[in-house]
């Protein structure tokens, strides 16, 4: 379901992204992504875990190209390989550090607090993103 729903979206949210821009699909994206980390959190069955997979295919599909897309536009062109670098290497760190972090609270906390955590987390990320965005008039 997960990668169903990220293969849907993404050509979608392409279009939309060029047409609307990066906030119109990046909050959206965030959002999905929390719904879909909460839900998993609080799976019982089966139908719930497919529908926590598609709003986390959704929300994931969408928000890691939106964010390195407002990287590469935002970047002057003879320093965009370098501002990918730096955004591949920034996530490979976020992945690795969230795997270590996931790690050690799951030894302390069981799997659906867990997701649970993390669809919180989500949401300050997106309070981040927010004031962020708001900060920066190119997004």
């Amino acid at each position: 379901m997960y990668v169903i729903i990220l293969l849907l979206t993404r050509p979608l949210t392409s279009k939309w992204y060029d047409q609307y821009g990066a906030n119109t699909i990046i909050f959206p994206a965030i959002v999905s992504f929390a719904i879909g980390m909460f839900l998993l959190g609080m799976t019982t069955n089966a139908l719930l875990f497919f529908i926590a997979a598609a709003f986390i295919g959704g929300g994931w599909g969408t928000l890691f190209p939106s964010f390195q897309t407002v990287v590469l536009q935002n970047s002057e062109p003879k320093r965009r390989p370098v501002a990918l670098a730096t955004f591949l290497s920034i996530f490979d760190i976020g992945i690795s550090g969230g795997a270590l972090l996931a790690g050690v609270l799951v030894s302390v906390i069981s799997f659906s607090s867990l997701y649970i955590f993390y669809s919180i987390y989500i949401v300050a990320g997106l309070l981040v993103y927010y004031w962020a965005q708001k900060k920066e008039s190119y997004i």
